[in-house]
């Protein structure tokens, strides 16, 4: 299972290029990413449990409410 730090640095990576892109939904979309791997990282240390179970339940939640997260079509 993957470490806080490792969330961590995925939330970097994400909002650096959500900073670099000139697509205002891409960083949408990568700047939300970023805040999930920044909740997992706060909860791995704090709990060290169930994360998969709240990612499984994030992704279920958003193709529910419209399949965001899907990549725009031109």
């Amino acid at each position: 299972m993957p470490s806080a730090p490792y969330y961590r640095e995925q939330a970097r990576l994400l909002l650096k290029w959500a900073n670099e892109t000139q697509e205002s939904g891409v960083a949408k979309r990568l700047t939300a990413r970023a805040q999930i791997m920044l909740a997992l990282a706060q909860r791995g240390e704090e709990t060290g449990e169930g994360l998969l179970d709240d990612v499984l339940e994030y992704f279920n939640e958003q193709q529910m409410l419209g399949g965001r997260g899907r990549p725009e079509r031109a």
